[in-house]
C-alpha cells in the first residue's frame, strides 16, 4: 500500500488503522530509503566518528556535521526522489537556528574515511517545523534541488551542515534491518521519499 506522508504520521501518532491511500495533492510514497552509513564530522578535529544518530552542531567551541550514505536501491531508479528530514522521537533536540544545509560530498566509501568530508555543492536548505516535526524546504536563500529530483542510480554521499551562529540538531536515525535501506513507514531522521 502506498500512503502520504500526513497518512503515515497518522498512524505513528496512535491511530489504530492503517493509513488511508493519499489524496491527489499528495504524492503516494512506495517507500523511504534510509541511510546504510552514518558519521559525524568534528570540524575543529577533521576527525570522522560512525553512529547512528544525527549530530549537527554549532556551539561555542564545538562544530560537527552529519555524514550520509544512501544506496539508492534498485526499485527506485528513475523515479522521483524527495528529501524527507522528520523529527518525531521523545529524545531529538531541535534548538536555536533550527536549519540544516544539506551538501553532496565526493566520498568513495564513507565506513573507511576517517577523517575529512569532501564537501561539494550546497543542495538544500531546510528549516524545522515544530508542529509538524518535518524540516521544510526554504527555498528563500537556497535553489534546492533535491525537494523533487529523478532518482539515480548511485551511492548518495550527503552531509547535514547548521545554519547561523548557533545550531543543534541531535535526531535519532532509523535503518533498515537485514542490509535493506527502504522502509514502509515514515522513519525518523533523514530520508529520501520515492513515489
Amino acid at each position: 500500500m502506498k500512503y502520504t506522508v500526513a497518512a503515515a504520521l497518522a498512524f505513528a501518532a496512535g491511530s489504530m488503522a492503517a493509513p488511508a491511500a493519499a489524496s491527489k495533492r499528495e504524492p503516494e510514497y512506495e517507500g523511504f530509503i534510509v541511510p546504510t552509513v552514518l558519521s559525524v564530522h568534528d570540524v575543529n578535529s577533521n576527525l570522522n566518528n560512525l553512529g547512528e544518530t544525527t549530530k549537527t552542531v554549532r556551539q561555542p567551541g564545538i562544530e560537527t556535521t552529519t555524514l550520509y550514505e544512501i544506496p539508492v536501491p534498485p526499485e527506485a531508479v528513475g523515479k522521483t526522489c524527495k528529501l524527507v528530514v522528520f523529527s518525531g522521537d521523545e529524545y531529538d533536540i531541535v534548538e536555536d537556528e533550527q536549519a540544516l544545509d544539506i551538501f553532496n560530498n565526493n566520498i568513495d566509501d564513507l565506513s573507511a574515511l576517517e577523517q575529512g568530508n569532501f564537501r561539494n555543492n550546497l543542495l538544500a536548505r531546510v528549516r524545522f517545523d515544530e508542529y509538524s516535526g518535518f524540516f521544510e524546504i526554504d527555498a528563500g536563500d537556497v535553489t534546492p534541488v533535491i525537494d523533487e529530483f529523478t532518482c539515480p542510480d548511485v551511492i548518495l554521499q550527503w552531509e547535514s551542515v547548521s545554519v547561523g551562529e548557533k545550531n543543534k540538531v541531535v535526531l535519532k536515525q532509523d535503518f533498515a534491518e537485514y542490509g535493506e535501506n527502504v522502509l514502509d513507514y515514515l522513519p525518523n531522521g533523514l530520508s529520501i521519499a520515492f513515489y
